[in-house]
């Protein structure tokens, strides 16, 4: 009698393929950024009508290196993701004033005993003078509105603990610190502030490892709710 082997489906077949296909290291991917930004302004006080103005204009080639080990691109419990990338705006092509602009963004999963995962993400950037407002970098956590600290240097740090205690549910907590510096020929500022919170997660599929969910965050002077599909670090 031939032995009998279990029926492996086709799309259990593609699925394995496609986790295997997570693990990709990408040496200089490249975009072009080109960004024309409009400002509306009442021409005189009282008057009904706008006139549009040519605030800034981005031209600006972008290089990036990417390495992604993660497991899953949804909710992730094993790997790193890492994104290096250089922005250079210039006048040649059409840019309103020269700049440049680094990010690093470091995020790792690592599983523990009873269903825990611990996560952590890191985020620097800095960006050199005549860089646009809406381009300078900020501080980047749960429960910090976003440009509220900006600076021409940011960094900030957050870790996450997420326990699957019961089927697909799971119960979250949160925490992290962020900085920013700025230097101007005599004078230099630093601001620094902290969040953390608590949240839940529903497994929505378990083939895919999708979680979804709630946080609540709060930092100094602000308290804030958030709708995560996935992770709240989110990269495709």
């Amino acid at each position: 009698m031939s032995p009998q082997f279990p029926h492996r489906r086709k799309d259990d077949v593609r699925l394995s393929r496609d986790l295997q296909l997570f693990h990709v290291y990408r040496l200089l991917s490249t975009s072009y950024l080109f960004l024309p930004v409009l400002i509306t302004f009442f021409v005189s006080r009282g008057l009904d009508f706008t006139h549009i103005a040519l605030l800034n204009t981005v031209s600006a080639p972008t290089a990036i290196v990417e390495y992604d080990s993660r497991d899953n691109v949804f909710t992730p419990t094993k790997g790193i993701y890492s994104e290096t990338s250089w922005l250079a705006s210039r006048e040649a092509l059409g840019a309103s004033t020269d700049f440049e602009r680094f990010e690093q963004i470091l995020l790792a999963w690592h599983p523990l005993p009873h269903n825990v995962t611990i996560g952590a993400r890191g985020n620097y950037a800095w960006s050199s003078t005549g860089t646009p407002f809406f381009l300078r970098p900020y501080i980047q956590l749960r429960g910090v509105p976003a440009v509220r600290y900006q600076g021409d240097q940011a960094a900030s740090i957050e870790v996450e603990a997420r326990w699957q205690f019961l089927g697909r549910w799971s119960a979250v907590v949160f925490g992290g610190a962020g900085t920013t510096r700025t230097e101007k020929n005599t004078f230099s500022a630093t601001q620094n502030v902290g969040s953390g919170g608590l949240g839940f997660r529903y497994e929505l599929a378990s083939k895919f490892g999708l979680h979804a969910g709630i946080d609540v965050a709060h930092s100094p002077g602000t308290t804030a709710v958030y709708f995560v599909v996935g992770n709240a670090w989110f990269r495709p």
